[in-house]
């Protein structure tokens, strides 16, 4: 959709566009303040695809509604029209489904509001099939749709009231908080527009979005509602508990599974046997050719793989470097985590011999005693099974099931960490899942990041978590109500404000030091930390 273009010739200014979209524009509804020729106005705004519309004129600087579509994305089998609204009753051509499209414009007063409610909900009654209702309501479905101004409760009740007897659902809004403001000193702002719909519609598009556009001249925002399917690309492998319940799954699984890429040990494992055959049967012309069909095979894998490299690096900057696309974004997120990641090199100074407290030497022992079967299972058992799994798809539920055939993996993992204090990189990936923290998001620093990791590295985590948790009393003061068992992170803020009222009543002097612990999970210096953690007697390991 080019939304830019609208607005250019005189009869639109004052309009606010709605449109039902699939791969492409179906429906297009507006306010009209041009009759016919507004109408006329904006097919030329939106191009040759639509080609056929109706118009309700205005009366005076109240109601006039523009309908529009194309035949071979909508078929319209009937339309109603009034001073509010535009029904059409049609067919969605792409999905063989028949839909009601309702087009509003709400007046300002209640009084006309609450006819056009009875209005629509009297045609309902007329059309057993799904409706999708889209436009300006004039008034908002919930009291945090409103920020400054007036919010009417009696009007946002009656509103709610009619879309529980319409039976239609409000779709989330994306881009935008509110669509209206009044672009004055005292600045208020509503979310006046919406689109309700049947909650069938919502089963046959699953990934229908309600979009909000940048505003132009108009004092709304125009929004779209459409089936954006992403194409997220080759699907992980996910492990799901329902599987545990065929018996005949693990020899099945292992049975059938394949792997098409190219692989080097299966190529190095053809050459070997044609090598063997040419020390017993001597070279031959047929051997000749096969070895060298084969040798081009191996070089022909590591060349696609090295291309496969430097495409998705280097070459992608000189082409799509600066350009909106999915490679400049993912770009843009991979420098964000890289900044929030990388070491800066501050000096910090050191804290050792300031007199903190310290583990015992049989607590410093009890740390880095090797890990018993018990407590690798007693870790397993401890864990959510139905928590999201990292990028090998498998989750805890599957790992306690099956744990007589994984068991053996899980252990020769932990004792090799123990060993080596290090973890192998394939245990080591996680998938980074941005979580939004505030309602229309816009930028990485709106999200809070959260690793899915693996199921060993899970384990892993919960026995270090469950020792640390044996000495914490040790090394934490009374004083630190956080992340210690039986206390609890209100009771400073009660002590604090009886500190502050006590100065207040005996007029005394105090200081209040506020630190912000924003992104302190994920951006400790790990050498302050190894230092912290030497001073606080803590073993090399």
């Amino acid at each position: 959709m080019e939304r830019q273009r609208f607005g250019e010739t005189r009869e639109e200014k004052g309009c606010s566009v709605f449109s039902f979209t699939g791969e492409t524009s179906s429906v297009v509804t507006a306010r009209n303040k041009g009759g016919i020729r507004g109408c006329e106005g904006v097919k030329v705004s939106w191009g040759c695809w639509i080609t056929r519309g109706v118009a309700v004129d205005a009366e005076g600087a109240a109601g006039g509604l523009i309908s529009l579509w194309n035949e071979d994305l909508f078929s319209v089998k009937a339309c109603i029209t009034s001073k509010r609204c535009n029904i059409l009753v049609g067919e969605l051509v792409s999905i063989k489904k028949e839909v009601v499209i309702c087009n509003v414009y709400a007046s300002n007063t209640e009084p006309e509001r609450k006819e056009l409610w009875e209005f629509i909900l009297l045609k309902q009654s007329l059309f057993s099939i799904p409706w999708c209702i889209g436009g300006d309501f004039n008034t908002v479905l919930d009291p945090s749709e409103r920020r400054g101004g007036v919010c009417e409760m009696g009007s946002v009740k009656n509103f709610q009231d009619f879309v529980r007897h319409v039976m239609v659902v409000d779709i989330s809004l994306q881009g935008v908080p509110f669509t209206w403001t009044n672009s004055r000193e005292l600045a208020s702002w509503a979310r006046l527009d919406h689109f309700l719909v049947s909650p069938i519609i919502l089963s046959w598009l699953p990934q229908l979005i309600q979009m909000g556009l940048p505003k132009n001249i108009s004092d709304h925002n125009a929004i779209t509602l459409g089936n954006y399917v992403k194409d997220w690309g080759p699907c992980p492998f996910l492990f799901f508990n329902d599987w545990l319940e065929d018996r005949d799954l693990m020899k099945d699984w292992v049975k059938n599974k394949k792997d098409s890429s190219f692989s080097h040990k299966k190529v190095e494992e053809k050459l070997e046997k044609v090598d063997k055959r040419v020390v017993v049967d001597g070279w031959s012309k047929k051997l000749r050719n096969e070895r060298v069909a084969l040798v081009l095979e191996f070089w022909k894998g590591l060349r696609s793989e090295d291309l496969q490299r430097r495409q998705k690096s280097r070459v992608n900057w000189i082409k799509e470097g600066n350009r909106n696309t999915s490679f400049s974004i993912w770009s843009a997120i991979f420098q964000s985590f890289k900044v929030q990641f990388q070491n800066v090199g501050w000096q910090r100074p050191s804290i050792n011999g300031l007199g903190s407290s310290r583990i015992s030497t049989e607590e410093s022992e009890f740390l880095e005693a090797k890990f018993s079967k018990e407590e690798v299972w007693e870790a397993v058992c401890n864990c959510d099974g139905n928590k999201d799994p990292g990028p090998d798809g498998i989750n805890l539920n599957f790992v306690k099931v099956n744990w007589e055939v994984v068991g053996a993996d899980f252990m020769n993992f932990i004792e090799e960490f123990h060993k080596d204090g290090s973890i192998v990189k394939e245990v080591n990936h996680s998938f980074i899942n941005l979580i939004p923290k505030r309602l229309n998001p816009k930028t990485l620093g709106d999200f809070r990041p959260i690793s899915l990791v693996i199921a060993m590295y899970k384990v892993l985590s919960k026995m270090l978590t469950n020792r640390l948790k044996r000495v914490l009393n040790s090394i934490i003061g009374d004083y630190q109500m956080a992340f210690v068992n039986d206390r609890q992170n209100m009771d400073s803020f009660v002590i604090a404000e009886e500190i502050i009222h006590d100065w207040k009543s005996s007029n005394e002097e105090g200081l209040l030091l506020k630190i912000d612990f924003e992104k302190a999970y994920d951006s400790v210096d790990h050498c302050f930390l190894d230092s912290l953690m030497e001073d606080f007697g803590f073993g090399e390991k």
